[in-house]
């Protein structure tokens, strides 16, 4: 007798399974072939391929009040550079009409006195306008990396390890400082060398030119070739003090591991070994530097020595109308 079915129950007939082959007539189409998905223009170039130039910081200022401020810094540093060879030239006039009356030193004071004060006001103008500009620089960059930072991808995150914190605060700082008063310094001394030049050789031209063509080119080398050498030991010192402060770090993370196995002695000699070539790399660097220095001076004082030769010999000529001889030779000196 067949048993009873339960209610619910499915009655499935008895299935076979064969195995079946494939048919050789039947083949499948080809697989497209994929091309790389070239990059979103979204996708954040790696830090390390990015170049910009020194002018691409100012690009914060977008408003028409930080333009104005810095036009009007770049302008009063400029002019900040004129104030000095003015006063060379009036020192030069009282000497030249050694001794002076009363009323002539009274006008040559108070023209002495009146550049001072202009001076003492453009040179207030110009620190105060590029203090402004680099504030406004570094905060502006910190908006800008900080809105950049807020809509990255998650995985831009993951691949590049960066601190954004350092970012917002140590670099930030760093630029305000390189776009700020050091600025106003750079063109206030171009502005005073160029102005020094054109008072010298309007004045006599004949010795500025000699000075010029002494000068300048020795100066250059000078400080061309002392800096070279002073940045290399620099360098090398650096990445010794590096290497000697990855091992000290290394040792000091892992101090049980190093206590266990007796490797103190062998870490502190392999520090040594390193800190002594930083240290050697210190001393030339600082003897190249104390070189540099001596020869600055040097080329400096030989340009007075052959500017005082040059314009005796001048006044001895008589190439100089009546008393000027003096005041002008201490004027392109």
């Amino acid at each position: 007798m067949a048993a009873p079915q339960r209610e619910g129950s499915l009655d499935l007939p008895h299935l076979t399974t064969t195995a079946t082959q494939p048919d050789p007539t039947l083949s499948l189409p080809p697989l497209p072939t994929t091309k790389p998905i070239p990059p979103s223009p979204r996708t954040p170039v790696p830090l390390h391929r990015l170049h910009s130039s020194y002018l691409t910081l100012y690009r914060p200022l977008t408003s028409v009040k930080d333009r104005c401020i810095l036009a009007a810094a770049i302008i009063l540093a400029l002019a900040a550079g004129a104030p000095l060879p003015i006063i060379g030239v009036i020192f030069g006039k009282i000497i030249n009409s050694f001794p002076p009356t009363a009323d002539e030193i009274n006008t040559r004071i108070g023209q002495l006195l009146g550049v001072a004060v202009a001076y003492f006001f453009i040179t207030w103008g110009w620190a105060t306008a590029w203090g402004m500009i680099g504030e406004r620089v570094a905060r502006g960059l910190r908006v800008r990396l900080l809105q950049k930072a807020v809509g990255m991808e998650v995985g831009w995150w993951d691949s590049e390890s960066l601190d954004i914190a350092h970012r917002l605060t140590a670099d930030t700082q760093t630029i305000q400082l390189g776009t700020s008063e050091k600025v106003g310094l750079f063109l206030q001394s171009v502005a005073y060398f160029l102005a020094a030049f054109i008072t010298g050789f309007i004045l006599n031209a004949r010795l500025t030119g000699i000075l010029f063509v002494g000068v300048v080119p020795a100066m250059f080398l000078v400080v061309y070739g002392g800096s070279k050498i002073v940045s290399k030991y620099a360098k090398r010192a650096v990445d010794y003090s590096e290497k000697a402060t990855s091992v000290a770090e290394g040792a000091i993370t892992a101090v049980q591991v190093v206590q266990a196995f007796g490797a103190a002695n062998l870490l502190a000699g392999k520090h040594w070994e390193l800190m002594g070539p930083a240290v050697s790399c210190g001393i030339r660097r600082a003897v190249a530097g104390a070189a540099m220095l001596a020869l600055v001076f040097f080329v400096a004082y030989s340009a007075n020595a052959l500017a005082f030769w040059e314009g005796s010999r001048q006044i001895a000529k008589g190439l100089f109308k009546g008393s000027e001889g003096a005041g002008t030779v201490y004027t392109v000196v």
